[in-house]
């Protein structure tokens, strides 16, 4: 019964931590989402020593870090190439690694990781849908791995979170394109303004006027808008 009630409270803890970062990955940039998604996995398994690992054009590299041996065991050359990392990317599911003394000579990570008091890490993947956005690195100091216990937990929380990822992602995106398309209309705009003037004051056609523009913008080595937009300044101000 006691055990059951732990459970219980480890859920409600876990889901009110979900929550916070889902609040949270509203206005974040995304280091600060890979940040809340450490501090997610350490409260719920305890593990101190955490990284995520981000895909950026195809590959993994780390993007945060909760200790100095976690950065450490990451920046590492040889951190990108272990099969742990690849094996969860490839599943997308959760890889548990045992670093042993026999793994010293023909694996520098595990090396690594057991200098600095590591015997086992747990990679998670931070996935939505087939796409991988990243990894969580937890590594665990126990001999005996029984931080793999806040797994059960930490696993889902981790799935859900790349889902919100995936989502805030698509909404930055979203928000750069219609600020590139605002910016294209604001230039359109003011070109057809130029357009007007230039056509009016010099007595050209439409046509020409553009071509004037244009040819000013490729002399000058500026976007039409800039030289469309110094035009209608120019113009307006000068009196009639």
């Amino acid at each position: 019964m006691e055990n059951t009630r732990h459970e219980n409270r480890t859920d409600t803890d876990a889901a009110r931590l979900m929550l916070g970062v889902a609040d949270a990955f509203a206005d974040a940039t995304a280091r600060d989402r890979a940040v809340a998604v450490l501090a997610m996995c350490t409260d719920t398994t305890g593990l101190a020593d955490a990284a995520f690992l981000g895909s950026v054009a195809g590959s993994l590299d780390p993007v945060a870090f909760t200790s100095a041996a976690a950065r450490a065991l990451e920046s590492a050359p040889e951190a990108s190439l272990r099969s742990s990392v690849a094996s969860c990317v490839e599943s997308a599911g959760t890889v548990t690694k045992e670093f042993l003394p026999s793994d010293v000579p023909f694996d520098g990570h595990a090396a690594a990781a057991l200098n600095a008091g590591f015997h086992h890490e747990y990679v998670l993947p931070v996935a939505s849908r087939s796409e991988v956005l990243g990894v969580v690195v937890l590594y665990d100091a126990d001999e005996l791995g029984r931080g793999r216990e806040g797994l059960r937990v930490a696993a889902p929380l981790v799935s859900v979170a790349g889902v919100l990822m995936r989502h805030a992602r698509t909404a930055d995106i979203s928000v750069e394109l219609a600020g590139q398309l605002r910016s294209a209309l604001d230039g359109r705009v003011v070109i057809e303004q130029a357009k007007g003037l230039l056509a009016g004051r010099d007595g050209v056609g439409i046509d020409d006027a553009f071509r004037i523009l244009r040819m000013r913008a490729r002399n000058e080595r500026r976007s039409v808008a800039d030289v469309a937009a110094e035009t209608v300044s120019s113009l307006r101000s000068t009196p009639r």
